[in-house]
Protein backbone atom coordinates (compact mmCIF):
# COMPACT_ATOMS: atom_id res chain seq x y z
CA UNK A 1 0.00 0.00 0.00
CA UNK A 2 1.39 3.57 -0.28
CA UNK A 3 2.41 5.28 2.12
CA UNK A 4 -0.16 8.00 0.69
CA UNK A 5 -2.73 5.59 1.84
CA UNK A 6 -1.87 4.84 5.31
CA UNK A 7 -5.34 5.99 7.18
CA UNK A 8 -7.93 3.35 6.50
CA UNK A 9 -10.64 6.11 7.17
CA UNK A 10 -11.57 9.10 5.51
CA UNK A 11 -14.36 11.57 5.63
CA UNK A 12 -15.44 14.18 3.84
CA UNK A 13 -16.44 16.59 7.09
CA UNK A 14 -15.17 16.70 10.56
CA UNK A 15 -17.85 16.79 13.51
CA UNK A 16 -18.03 19.81 15.47
CA UNK A 17 -18.78 19.66 19.54
CA UNK A 18 -22.49 22.42 19.80
CA UNK A 19 -23.45 24.18 22.98
CA UNK A 20 -26.18 21.31 23.38
CA UNK A 21 -24.46 18.31 24.14
CA UNK A 22 -24.65 17.40 20.63
CA UNK A 23 -22.40 16.23 17.34
CA UNK A 24 -22.73 17.50 13.95
CA UNK A 25 -21.34 17.51 11.34
CA UNK A 26 -19.12 19.95 9.57
CA UNK A 27 -19.94 21.69 6.33
CA UNK A 28 -17.93 19.05 3.61
CA UNK A 29 -14.49 19.91 3.20
CA UNK A 30 -12.67 20.39 -0.15
CA UNK A 31 -10.55 17.42 1.18
CA UNK A 32 -10.39 14.40 3.37
CA UNK A 33 -10.63 13.85 6.82
CA UNK A 34 -8.26 10.89 7.73
CA UNK A 35 -9.82 8.92 10.34
CA UNK A 36 -11.53 12.26 11.56
CA UNK A 37 -8.43 13.70 13.14
CA UNK A 38 -5.98 14.85 9.77
CA UNK A 39 -7.31 16.64 6.79
CA UNK A 40 -5.24 15.25 3.76
CA UNK A 41 -4.89 16.82 0.55
CA UNK A 42 -6.67 14.12 -1.05
CA UNK A 43 -10.04 13.73 -2.70
CA UNK A 44 -12.26 10.89 -3.11
CA UNK A 45 -11.47 10.07 -6.51
CA UNK A 46 -8.00 9.80 -5.45
CA UNK A 47 -8.25 6.82 -3.11
CA UNK A 48 -7.26 3.51 -4.72
CA UNK A 49 -9.98 1.06 -5.96
CA UNK A 50 -9.82 -1.07 -2.71
CA UNK A 51 -11.75 1.48 -0.63
CA UNK A 52 -15.52 1.30 -0.65
CA UNK A 53 -17.16 4.69 -0.58
CA UNK A 54 -20.77 5.80 1.13
CA UNK A 55 -22.35 7.13 3.95
CA UNK A 56 -20.60 6.14 7.17
CA UNK A 57 -20.53 7.90 11.03
CA UNK A 58 -23.58 10.32 9.48
CA UNK A 59 -21.63 11.66 6.70
CA UNK A 60 -20.08 10.89 3.35
CA UNK A 61 -16.69 8.92 3.22
CA UNK A 62 -13.93 6.06 2.26
CA UNK A 63 -13.06 3.07 4.13
CA UNK A 64 -10.35 0.67 2.80
CA UNK A 65 -11.47 -3.10 2.43
CA UNK A 66 -7.92 -4.17 1.97
CA UNK A 67 -6.26 -5.79 5.04
CA UNK A 68 -9.47 -7.07 6.76
CA UNK A 69 -8.79 -9.37 9.41
CA UNK A 70 -12.05 -9.98 11.19
CA UNK A 71 -15.81 -9.21 10.39
CA UNK A 72 -18.89 -9.50 12.65
CA UNK A 73 -22.10 -9.06 11.08
CA UNK A 74 -24.99 -8.24 13.94
CA UNK A 75 -28.38 -7.94 11.97
CA UNK A 76 -31.49 -6.36 13.79
CA UNK A 77 -35.00 -8.13 13.49
CA UNK A 78 -36.60 -5.37 15.28
CA UNK A 79 -36.59 -2.39 14.29
CA UNK A 80 -37.14 -2.82 10.50
CA UNK A 81 -39.20 -0.37 8.33
CA UNK A 82 -40.30 -0.92 4.75
CA UNK A 83 -37.91 1.23 3.09
CA UNK A 84 -34.74 0.37 5.45
CA UNK A 85 -33.54 -3.25 5.43
CA UNK A 86 -29.90 -2.82 6.44
CA UNK A 87 -30.36 0.55 8.68
CA UNK A 88 -30.14 -0.91 11.64
CA UNK A 89 -27.70 -4.01 11.16
CA UNK A 90 -23.71 -3.71 11.94
CA UNK A 91 -20.53 -4.49 10.60
CA UNK A 92 -18.18 -4.29 12.44
CA UNK A 93 -14.43 -4.40 11.11
CA UNK A 94 -11.05 -5.17 12.67
CA UNK A 95 -7.78 -4.79 11.02
CA UNK A 96 -6.22 -6.50 13.47
CA UNK A 97 -7.64 -8.17 16.71
CA UNK A 98 -9.93 -10.37 16.92
CA UNK A 99 -13.83 -8.81 17.62
CA UNK A 100 -15.02 -10.16 20.82
CA UNK A 101 -18.35 -10.14 22.71
CA UNK A 102 -19.26 -9.93 25.88
CA UNK A 103 -22.27 -9.00 27.80
CA UNK A 104 -23.23 -6.26 29.48
CA UNK A 105 -24.58 -6.02 33.05
CA UNK A 106 -28.24 -5.32 30.94
CA UNK A 107 -28.07 -8.42 29.25
CA UNK A 108 -26.74 -6.10 25.76
CA UNK A 109 -24.00 -7.73 23.93
CA UNK A 110 -20.97 -5.17 23.88
CA UNK A 111 -18.41 -5.57 20.88
CA UNK A 112 -14.76 -5.29 21.80
CA UNK A 113 -11.89 -5.31 19.65
CA UNK A 114 -13.46 -3.52 16.34
CA UNK A 115 -11.57 -0.54 14.50
CA UNK A 116 -14.90 0.63 12.99
CA UNK A 117 -18.68 -0.14 12.17
CA UNK A 118 -20.58 -0.18 9.32
CA UNK A 119 -24.69 -0.08 8.39
CA UNK A 120 -26.87 0.16 5.67
CA UNK A 121 -25.81 -0.19 1.96
CA UNK A 122 -22.20 0.40 2.81
CA UNK A 123 -22.27 -3.23 4.64
CA UNK A 124 -23.34 -5.17 1.37
CA UNK A 125 -20.28 -3.08 -0.48
CA UNK A 126 -17.79 -3.73 2.32
CA UNK A 127 -18.33 -6.83 2.51
CA UNK A 128 -18.00 -6.90 -1.43
CA UNK A 129 -14.72 -5.35 -1.08
CA UNK A 130 -13.47 -7.28 1.96
CA UNK A 131 -13.83 -10.64 -0.22
CA UNK A 132 -12.14 -9.19 -3.16
CA UNK A 133 -9.22 -7.34 -1.77
CA UNK A 134 -8.87 -8.99 1.91
CA UNK A 135 -9.53 -12.60 0.51
CA UNK A 136 -12.04 -12.86 3.47
CA UNK A 137 -14.18 -15.42 3.72
CA UNK A 138 -17.65 -13.86 3.57
CA UNK A 139 -19.45 -16.88 3.36
CA UNK A 140 -21.49 -16.83 6.72
CA UNK A 141 -22.48 -13.09 6.46
CA UNK A 142 -23.84 -13.71 2.85
CA UNK A 143 -25.88 -16.26 4.50
CA UNK A 144 -26.93 -14.14 7.74
CA UNK A 145 -27.79 -11.25 4.96
CA UNK A 146 -29.54 -13.75 2.91
CA UNK A 147 -31.67 -14.41 5.94
CA UNK A 148 -32.35 -11.20 6.91
CA UNK A 149 -33.43 -10.26 3.14
CA UNK A 150 -36.01 -12.94 3.28
CA UNK A 151 -37.21 -11.95 6.55
CA UNK A 152 -37.68 -8.48 5.20
CA UNK A 153 -39.81 -9.37 2.40
CA UNK A 154 -41.69 -11.51 4.61
CA UNK A 155 -42.19 -8.74 6.92
CA UNK A 156 -43.37 -5.74 4.41
CA UNK A 157 -45.40 -8.26 1.72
Amino acid sequence: MSNRFKAKLYLESEYIFTVDDRYVPSEPCRHLQAEVKYLKKLHPEDLPEWYVTGRMYWRNGAISAKGVKHLLYVPTYYLCFAHQMYTYDNLFVSYGDEIKIFEGADGDDIYMGYDFWLTGPMIIDFVNGAEKYSGYDVTEIRKELERKKEWFYELNS
